[in-house]
């Protein structure tokens, strides 16, 4: 079975109840094609080849979320309203005012809604028990709000809060310059490796890890300059490959796992224990090195969702 979490935005989560409650929750809540007029149409459809909502691994559940959203560029709205304006001028002789102007946009997204197709993410979200790690394997931080809007809609009761790490880039800035000095335990079980990424200003540059040794002078350089972490690559015990964001967000994640061509070890309850194991515990040892506080995301409310890019 492929991989299933190559990136991720990571939630504490308290859902309050099992698979069960889950499933009869997002039952309820089952996706629904959007209507003419409608603009975006979020819901939930089982995930793998399960037949309830909410599909079980060791210690946790998986979900999936279905969004369908219209991209009308903006250009295209402007000018559609600019010319029922210039209509209302050359016929009645008046300039519409700002009121007016904005039923007139209303009516030309209704009209362009119409007749603009949707653009569909489904995007599958994993929970595990032990944790009350909620992944959402993306790094759109505007799709993972619509999702975890709709997931708190759809309960009522779901809580999570954003797992939100002190300064990233000061963090991984400071442990890249003590690395640089010669410091191997600066950033504890992982190992950099890949690329990092730093930026000053407008300024940026990319340094490849295998050869960050042998660039230590430039790199103290780039430090003393004022230049700060953006992203770096990391390997968590030899076994998980990933890119570590500013913002806190997994990117390219990859297993040591190679993908079994048997049956059982295939299933999707198999490659999701494996998975969520391994980023649970990336997470665990990520927020144990860099600090951590806690900002509420939701509590049994809607959080202030964006449009998904």
């Amino acid at each position: 079975m492929k991989q299933i979490i190559k990136s991720a935005i990571v939630y504490k989560a308290d859902f309050g109840m099992d698979a069960t409650g889950l499933h009869n929750k997002l039952a309820d809540n089952y996706f629904q094609e959007c209507a003419p007029a409608q603009m975006r149409s979020v819901g939930f459809l089982p995930p793998g080849e399960s037949c309830s909502m909410a599909a079980e691994f060791k210690d946790g559940f998986a979900f999936r979320v279905r969004i369908d959203e219209k991209k009308i560029p903006a250009s295209v709205i402007k000018r559609k309203v600019d010319e029922t304006v210039e209509r209302v001028k050359k016929n009645d002789g008046r300039t519409p005012g700002k009121k007016e102007r904005a039923e007139i946009k209303e009516e030309v997204m209704l009209e362009l809604a119409a007749q603009a197709f949707p653009v569909t993410a489904i995007i599958t979200c994993f929970y595990q028990q032990t944790t009350g790690y909620l992944i959402v394997p993306t790094t759109s931080k505007k799709l993972s709000d619509i999702i975890v809007s709709a997931l708190v809609q759809a309960t009522g009761s779901v809580k999570t809060e954003t797992i939100h790490v002190s300064d990233v880039k000061h963090g991984l800035t400071t442990r890249l310059k003590a690395w640089s000095e010669g410091d191997d335990d600066a950033f504890g079980v992982f190992q950099p490796c890949s690329e990092a990424a730093l930026q000053q200003g407008d300024r940026k540059i990319g340094i490849k890890m295998g050869s960050l040794r042998g660039a230590e002078t430039g790199i103290k350089e780039a430090l003393a300059a004022s230049f700060e972490v953006m992203s770096m690559g990391f390997t968590h015990d030899g076994e998980t490959e990933f890119r570590l964001t500013k913002d806190f967000r997994l990117k390219g994640i990859e297993f040591a796992h190679t993908d079994s061509e048997d049956e059982e070890e295939a299933s999707f309850y198999a490659q999701a224990t494996l998975e969520v194991d391994a980023v649970s515990a990336v997470i665990t040892d990520l927020v144990d090195m860099i600090g951590h506080g806690k900002e509420e995301a939701a509590q049994g409310e809607e959080p202030a969702g964006e449009a998904a890019e």
